[in-house]
C-alpha cells in the first residue's frame, strides 16, 4: 500500500519563521536598508553570537524566496521519513554549526541567510529518499532561476516603477501648486504643500532602498565552504538519530552494486 503523505509541519513552520523574521527587520518592506541595521544579525569571526539569528536573515527578497522554494521541497520529502523535531534539528544544528565553521576559516567575512541549514536538509532528504530528493533539485534548479526569480525580478520592476511615477507625480503636484498660489500658501496650500512634500520623499526614499537593496543582492555571492559544513552536519545528525534512514540507504547502496 502507498504511504500517504503527512503535512510537513515542522517545514511550514521553519518557512514561517523565515518569512516572519525577515519582514518584522525589513519594516515589511522588500529589501533592508540600511545594511547597517543588519549587521548585527549575521554571523562572522567578530561576531559568533550571531550564528543562530543570521540564519533566519537575507540580503533580499529574491535570497529569500529562492532559500524558501529550496526548504519547502526537501524539508517536505525530509519530514515525510523522519520527526518534525529532527527536520529542525537538522536544520538549527547545520545552520549554526555551519555558520561558525565559515566564521572560522573567513573570519573577516560577514554572513547571513539559511542556507546552511537548508543545505543540511538537502543531505538529509537525499540519503532519505536518494530518487525523489534527485528529481526535486533537478526541477528547484531549472525552475527557480528560470521562472521563479526572472517572475520575482518583474515584479520588483513594477515596484520601482510605481515608486518612480509616485515621485514624479507628486513633484509635478508641488510644482502646480507654486505656480498657482505664487510662493504666498494660506493654510489650505500650505497643508497640501506638506503632504505632497511627504509624499515625494517618502517615493524617493523607497525607490532609492529598493535600487540599493537590489544592487547589493545582486552583488552577494554564495559560498560552497558553508553548504558543504551545513550538509556534513547533516550527515553526523543522521548517523546518531535517524540510523534506521541510514541502514536503509546502505542496504539500497549494497543492492545496487551487489553481483
Amino acid at each position: 500500500m502507498k504511504k500517504r503523505a503527512k503535512l510537513p509541519i515542522a517545514t511550514l513552520s521553519l518557512s514561517a519563521l523565515l518569512v516572519l523574521f525577515y519582514f518584522v527587520v525589513s519594516g515589511w518592506s522588500a529589501y533592508v536598508v540600511p545594511l547597517s541595521r543588519i549587521y548585527p544579525l549575521g554571523v562572522s569571526g567578530y561576531n559568533l553570537l550571531g550564528s543562530f539569528t543570521y540564519l533566519f536573515m537575507h540580503i533580499g527578497v529574491k535570497h529569500l524566496i529562492g532559500n524558501l522554494i529550496a526548504l519547502l521541497v526537501f524539508g517536505f520529502i525530509l519530514e515525510q521519513d523522519i520527526r518534525g523535531s529532527h527536520v529542525i534539528g537538522i536544520f538549527i544544528a547545520s545552520g549554526v554549526l555551519g555558520g561558525i565553521g565559515y566564521a572560522l576559516l573567513n573570519p573577516a567575512v560577514w554572513v547571513i541567510g539559511a542556507s546552511a541549514g537548508i543545505a543540511g536538509i538537502l543531505v538529509a532528504a537525499a540519503m532519505a529518499e536518494p530518487r525523489n530528493t534527485f528529481i526535486a533539485l533537478l526541477l528547484v534548479l531549472y525552475f527557480v532561476p528560470n521562472v521563479i526569480l526572472p517572475a520575482t525580478d518583474s515584479a520588483l520592476n513594477y515596484m520601482e516603477e510605481n515608486k518612480i511615477i509616485a515621485a514624479a507625480k507628486a513633484k509635478a503636484g508641488l510644482t502646480e501648486l507654486e505656480s498657482e498660489s505664487g510662493g504666498n500658501y494660506g493654510s489650505k496650500a500650505l497643508s497640501q504643500k506638506m503632504l505632497l512634500e511627504k509624499k515625494y520623499e517618502q517615493a524617493v526614499s523607497s525607490q532609492r532602498a529598493l535600487t540599493t537593496g537590489r544592487k547589493t543582492e545582486a552583488a552577494t555571492p554564495a559560498s560552497f565552504e558553508i553548504h558543504a559544513i551545513g550538509g556534513l552536519v547533516a550527515i553526523a545528525f543522521m548517523l546518531l538519530y535517524d540510523r534506521e534512514v541510514v541502514n536503509r540507504l546502505w542496504g539500497k547502496a549494497y543492492a545496487a552494486i551487489k553481483p
